[in-house]
């Protein structure tokens, strides 16, 4: 119970999309590398400086598929040379 009630203050800050106005160059869609989910997940983590966490909530998925996505992310970047 304890680990639970720590782990629900850590994360109690909801994300309410509604207020959010999130707006993603479409210029960045065009490098072919990445796809869609790639690019989205790296621009809110490198441009808007969003956690792991923020990303699955506004994107409603999995915080292990995001965390699996930034991963890819820098395996490319590394691999690219960046």
């Amino acid at each position: 119970w304890t680990t639970y009630s720590v782990a629900n203050k850590k994360h109690s800050e909801k994300i309410d999309v509604k207020d959010l106005e999130i707006k993603i160059p479409i210029s960045l869609f065009s490098n072919r590398n990445l796809s869609t989910l790639e690019v989205i997940v790296n621009f809110l983590l490198s441009n808007l400086n969003f956690k792991l966490s923020e990303i699955s909530k506004l994107l409603s998925r999995d915080p292990r598929t995001i965390w699996t996505v930034a991963k890819r992310i820098k395996e490319k970047n590394v691999k690219k040379g960046v």
